[in-house]
This record gives structure tokens, sequence and C-alpha cells, in this order.
């Protein structure tokens, strides 16, 4: 990214940072281009670590000179260090402290922040060694801000900010052993529920960062034509206009009316689905490019299916020999029992054969291609994780995310949580009032239990208080809703790899691979068997979070520009010369 100091102020920044004379408030008189706030943090430290990385030990005088000045420029000359240790300003009514609470915290990673003050002090305990700072600079380097790379977003919590630094360590160790990132393909009912958009999301960010490659998305269920109307106006404001986005199947035998919420309301998608005229592939048709493309560049592919099995069923029909050729690996959200000998094994993993499990949602809408498909998959041996609901309900997300995603203005953070409360105002009240025919997961009990706050608060009591009003128009539910359950997020984040789970150690793997894993049991409530989610469910939990806001917020700030990728998919090709 281009520098956006000036060109004669950038020389003389670097000629002051590389100076012994304390000449800085000279710098700021001359010189009125600084933003107010402070200079931008990149380029801050992009011009710190460069002095830093020359500097020896004998040279400690030049750390502190160097901070002292890094601090005057990036509070425009705000605060100094007196002669007694102690960071002044130039008005009383200011605080150093307060000061790094208010605004630096909310730009700066605090790592940075640590160390850039202790560099200011020339005493033992609190001098950072050179080692320390050289690490620093190490770190720095791999995720980017020396490049001028602009890759973790401003804005984020200093627990989410961890997240990126450790997933940005697994791209280096990856580009180091030559390893490829996963190549996706998504089939998604986007807009059924909202966690089919907190998987897009996370979906993108993880490709802007380089841990995979969105090959295309396949948006079924009926109204086919909407979701994918839907899908293509996600991915364009989150600066994917280059992946496609097919119209696939109408996913089952059922035909529902679509919920208020999915398509309409006044920060509805509306306000960013693609126009009514745009032309989509047949969801067939777009697989089959996608599996013609891959067997050209012998790159092998991951399906993510996160929806009804209909598409991916009718697609092995059509051509059955294709998979075979280019599936690394298949991703579910849903359920399936692992069977050997004729006996189910709970286990993580297990070399038996698939059975989809009926009473997962996804396996619901179509019975006939959930079995079709999991045969298919057995007789082939494709290696298959299965991310199930009890794994998501052990996930547990405070609603707060989505508060703070509306709160940035952009407009998928305010589709979610208007989306959010509708779709959970409407499930409360379909738990008590199913629509005929439709399968309930959550009884008026369960939703309570899992998904509010209220059965914590108020079950025990005596006597206990009436479970909420379902009226949707009263809304007496909504005080309660503080858990976002998102299914499908778990299996997108895991779809880009084991290295990327255990990294975030939200799951351990042996060096065996193994072929067949489920992630999420129900347990067994008469033998005394709790439900057990296998993962780590508050590291997934921190991901999920970090990806998401990281997401909105890296599409605000720095639109398309990636890490590695440069441009998505198409990047990928020029980089690799595919």
């Amino acid at each position: 990214m281009p520098s956006k100091i000036k060109p004669e102020l950038d020389n003389r920044l670097r000629q002051l940072l590389e100076s012994n004379n304390y000449n800085a408030i000279k710098l700021l008189d001359e010189f009125d281009t600084l933003p107010r706030g402070g200079w931008p943090f990149f380029e801050l430290e992009e011009e710190l670590l460069k002095v830093w990385r020359r500097l020896t030990e004998n040279e400690e005088n030049n750390f502190i000179h160097t901070a002292n000045t890094i601090i005057l420029l990036a509070t425009q000359h705000r605060f100094r260090l007196d002669r007694n240790g102690q960071f002044v300003s130039h008005h009383e009514q200011s605080k150093f402290e307060e000061f790094k609470d208010s605004v630096w915290k909310k730009q700066y990673s605090k790592e940075f922040i640590d160390l850039l003050c202790d560099s200011c002090f020339n005493t033992d305990d609190r001098k950072p060694s050179k080692g320390v700072i050289l690490d620093y600079c190490e770190n720095a380097s791999k995720i980017g801000y020396c490049s001028g790379k602009v890759v973790i977003p401003n804005g984020l919590p200093q627990e989410e900010e961890e997240v990126y630094i450790t997933l940005l360590g697994v791209v280096s160790q990856r580009e180091a052993g030559g390893q490829k990132p996963p190549h996706i393909v998504v089939i998604s009912d986007i807009a059924k529920d909202v966690d089919d958009l907190i998987a897009w999301v996370v979906l993108k960010e993880l490709h802007r960062l380089g841990l995979v490659v969105l090959r295309g998305f396949i948006a079924n269920f009926y109204p086919e034509k909407q979701r994918a109307r839907h899908g293509r106006g996600v991915l364009d404001h989150l600066y994917l206009p280059a992946i496609p986005v097919a119209k696939g199947t109408c996913g089952g035998g059922k035909r529902p009316i679509p919920y208020p919420y999915e398509f309409e309301g006044e920060e509805g998608a509306k306000n960013f689905m693609a126009p009514q005229d745009t032309h989509f592939l047949d969801g067939t048709e777009l697989l089959f490019n996608i599996c013609n493309e891959a067997r050209r560049e012998k790159q092998k592919l991951t399906f993510l299916c996160i929806s009804s099995l209909r598409d991916i069923r009718e697609f092995t029909d059509a051509n059955p020999s294709i998979l075979p050729e280019v599936a690394e690996k298949v991703v579910i959200q849903g359920g399936y029992s692992i069977t050997n000998s004729g006996d189910v094994v709970p286990t993580i993993k297990t070399e038996g054969k698939l059975a989809g499990q009926m009473d997962a949602a996804n396996n619901k809408m179509d019975p006939d291609s959930a079995t079709t498909i999991h045969r298919y998959i057995s007789q082939n041996k494709f290696p298959t994780v299965c991310y199930t609901k009890y794994a998501a309900i052990l996930t547990e997300i405070p609603i707060q995310l989505c508060i703070d995603l509306e709160a940035t203005g952009h407009v998928l953070g305010k589709y979610l949580r208007k989306a959010q409360i509708a779709m959970d105002l409407e499930f409360y009240y379909r738990s008590l009032y199913p629509k005929e025919g439709e399968d309930v997961f959550f009884t008026q009990s369960s939703y309570l239990q899992y998904k509010t706050s209220w059965w914590k608060e108020n079950y025990h009591l005596v006597p206990r208080p009436d479970f909420p009003d379902v009226d949707k128009e009263k809304g007496e539910i909504i005080k309660y809703l503080t858990k976002l359950t998102a299914y499908d997020a778990l299996a997108a984040l895991g779809a880009s790899g084991d290295d990327v789970l255990s990294s975030l150690d939200i799951l351990e793997f042996d060096k065996a691979s193994p072929l067949h894993r489920v992630i999420g049991f129900a347990g067994n409530k008469d033998a005394g068997i709790p439900p057990n989610p296998v993962i780590n469910p508050a590291a997934m939990a921190k991901a999920i979070m970090a990806l998401t806001r990281g997401s909105i917020l890296a599409a605000q700030q720095h639109g398309g520009r990636s890490h590695g990728l440069d441009g998505g998919y198409m990047g990928y090709r020029r980089k690799n010369r595919i």
C-alpha cells in the first residue's frame, strides 16, 4: 500500500528516527499533514521497525529516542517523557493512561503500545531487550506491517486481534512449507437463517487472509433465485465480485413461504441483493465448471455442504466419476452415524460406513438425497468432517456481536442484527405454534434453556415466573436473547484446515489422518452422559467472533485488499501462474 505521508515528510521522518537529535517538535511545526488522532499506525510502525532492526545493544539511547519520537508523532506532540520517567501532557487536562485507553487501544495492538512505552525507559525493569524487540519485529513483518499491507482491521478487541495474529502465523507456516490453502466450493441456503450469512462472512475473511481460496457458491433451497440474489449481494458488499454464485435446487419437496426477515424489512436484504434480472448459472453447471477447472489445474477441492444435500447428490448422479478425482474433503453441517460391523461408533474418528441421521435439519430437507450422498461418500472413501447441532449449541456466541456489527453501519451488519431479532422472535413463536408439517427442533422450554438467559435467571425461582410471552409484537423474549447459535459458521471455519483449528486450540488432531470425524455428540441423559462438543467451544466462539467482526471491519477499512491473494481467486491464479 502506498504511504499516505508526503514524500518530503516521509524522508524527514526517516532522518529524524535515524538521528540522535531530539527535534520532533520542529518536524511537527514545519508540517501540518498529520491526521487528527495521530499518524496512521501501520506507517509509524513500519518506520519504527526499520530503525529498530538496525540498532545494537550498545545503542540503547537510540531505542529510547526512537520510541519517544514515535509517541510524539503518534499523539501529535500531546505527550512526552519527562526526567522523572512519567508521560506528561502539554495540556493539563489530558492524562496519558486515559489517552491510551480511550484512543490508542481502539486503534493499535496492546503489544505494540506496551513495547513502545517500555522502550522509552532506561531502566532494566522496564526496557525490553534487543531480542524481545526483534522478535516483535519479526512477527510484525510476518503479518504484513512492514510491507505496508493492512491485514488486521482496526477496532478489534485484543483477544480477537490475537486470533488474527495466530491465523497469520498459520499463513506464514504454510508458505514456508509450500502448502497451498484449501480450495472451497460452498453449497448454502443463504438467508434461511442468520448463521448462513455469518458463515459467508467468515469464509470471506479466511479467503482475504489467504487461509482458503473460495471457488464458488451455490445458493439452494426455495426460493432459490432469491437466495442467489442475496448471496451475490453479500459477496459484492464484501468486495468479492469475482467469486461466482449459482442458483441451486429448491432443496427438497417442500416449498415453504420464506420468513419476512429473509428478504424484506426496513433493514432487510433488499438493500443489498443483486438486481432481479441478474443471470445466474445453474448450480450443477457451476459445479461442473469448477471441477473441470480443478482437474486441469491438478487442484483438489473441499466441498462445504451446509444446507440440503440435493444439489451435491444431483451432481454426483449425473457425473459419478468427477468427485473421486477432485475431492480432497467433504465438510458437512448436519449429522451422520458411522457404523462398523453394524454398531454405531460414538467417536471423533473411525473408518466405518456413513448413514445420514434424519433428525438433522439439512438431512430432513431431502431424506433420499441425504441417504444417497452418504452412501456415495462411503463407497468412494472421501474424507469427511460433520459438524452437528450439538457442537453449535454448546458454542455460545454472545448476541452482543450482532449489536456491535449493527453499530458499524455496514449494510450487512445492520441486516444481520435486524434479521437475528426477527428470526429469534419467529423461532420462539414456532416452538409453541409450529406450522403444519413443520419440523421443530426447539420446544419452548429447550429454546429458553439453550438460546436465552431466561432459564438461568428464572427457572430456579420459587414460585417460578411464567415463560415469556410468545407474542412477536410484544417481544418480551428480546431482552433474554443473549446467545447466537452459528451452526454453519463452525463448519465454515473447520473447512479451512486442521492446522487452523489446532493453532487456535479449537481441536487437537492425531498424526494419523482419520477418514471420518463427527464434531459434537448429543450425550445420553438417561445414562448420565452429557453432550460432548468435541471441540473447545470457547475457542471456537472467539475465532468466529473475531473473523465475523474483522470481516465487516476490513470491508469498511480496506475494501478488497488481501494479505496473500490480492483480489480473490483470480489473484491466486496470477500469483501461482495458474
